[in-house]
């Protein structure tokens, strides 16, 4: 028998006794022999958990930071009789949105930059009263710029309290499901899009079933 065979063979000797003799000891020193290594996997998961743990709430931290220096910007939707007015952002397409958006500017809030903006072309006695309807990151792809939107929208009681637009295929009432069912797709500016259902299921739904 060769040398290697012969350590083989003391191995597998060595092996069987130790075998043989967890097979002869009590189950409490069994589990003492093994416990060690339990605690060294419990350690190690208990860390997995924490590092886990940690790096969540730095990528929220992360995040919080983005967002604070993203740009603010307000969008107000004024709407009457199911109905919204929109205007067309570019002269040379026939691209459709609200007229009344700008940036949050310190020290305004948002509320305030909403008023303002209906301020400047409602003529009704009494004063119209913007209300947020949702907050949400609005990402440019073109541009490869985000920002923070925050939407408000404006009941107009007449829609002859509005100051609109003097030519008619730049400004002008839209009837909602009429947007909704042919045209959707071709006139309106990406932002209005998105937003449109949030309005017809909320403030607009709201104003039907008033009506009725």
């Amino acid at each position: 028998m060769s040398r290697q065979e012969r350590l083989a063979e003391s191995k597998r000797e060595k092996a069987k006794k130790q075998c043989q003799l967890l097979g002869t000891m009590p189950i409490g020193s069994v589990l003492a022999i093994l416990l060690p290594y339990h605690y060294v996997i419990v350690v190690l998961v208990i860390l997995l958990i924490i590092l886990l743990i940690y790096t969540q709430s730095k990528s929220c931290r992360d995040c919080k930071e983005r967002a604070k220096h993203r740009p603010h910007k307000v969008r107000l939707i004024a709407y009457s009789k199911g109905m919204i007015y929109l205007e067309s952002r570019y002269k040379d397409e026939q691209s459709f949105d609200t007229p009344f958006y700008s940036f949050q500017y310190v020290p305004n809030t948002a509320l305030e930059t909403a008023q303002q903006m209906i301020d400047q072309r409602f003529c009704g006695i009494k004063r119209a009263q913007p209300r947020e309807l949702i907050n949400y990151c609005y990402i440019d792809n073109e541009k490869g710029e985000s920002s923070i939107i925050h939407l408000f929208v404006v009941e107009i009681k007449d829609p002859n309290q509005l100051y609109i637009d003097c030519k008619p295929s730049e400004g002008k009432w839209w009837d909602v499901n009429y947007l909704d069912a042919s045209y959707s797709g071709k006139i309106l500016a990406s932002q209005i899009k998105e937003e449109l259902p949030c309005l017809k299921e909320t403030v607009l739904l709201a104003q039907s079933l008033c009506k009725k």
